[in-house]
């Protein structure tokens, strides 16, 4: 499958799987933290990538957590790099965020949770 870096994202990569293109975040942070991230993101309605994508879950492996998000077909790596300054930042200050999740963050997050798979 066609693979490149994202500019603007360290170690998220854009991949046209066919059908579909994704871009792929590796994360080397606490599995716990990313999950309750893209949650609070998700609850906000602001987990989505760049402009028509959509969160659809993430990878596990060797303790690295692996957000995935689908494209729309024809939009490449520039869409998500267009947009990849201001998520990082979103993503970042819900990553550093401390304070329990609401009732409505709960609720996102089992969602979330039942969006991984496990690479081993």
């Amino acid at each position: 499958m066609q693979t490149r870096p994202v500019a603007g994202l360290p170690h998220a990569y854009w991949v046209d799987a066919g059908p579909k293109e994704h871009v792929r975040w590796v994360l080397d942070a606490d599995e716990e933290k990313v999950i309750d991230a893209v949650t609070r993101l998700h609850a906000r309605r602001e987990s989505a990538l760049c402009e028509g994508a959509k969160y659809v879950g993430s990878f596990r492996a060797e303790g690295l957590s692996i957000p995935v998000w689908d494209l729309p077909k024809g939009a490449g790596a520039e869409a998500a790099e267009a947009e990849a300054e201001s998520f990082r930042a979103r993503f970042e200050e819900a990553l550093a965020a401390t304070e329990p999740l609401t009732t409505l963050e709960r609720r996102a997050r089992g969602g979330i949770v039942a969006r991984q798979v496990t690479l081993r």
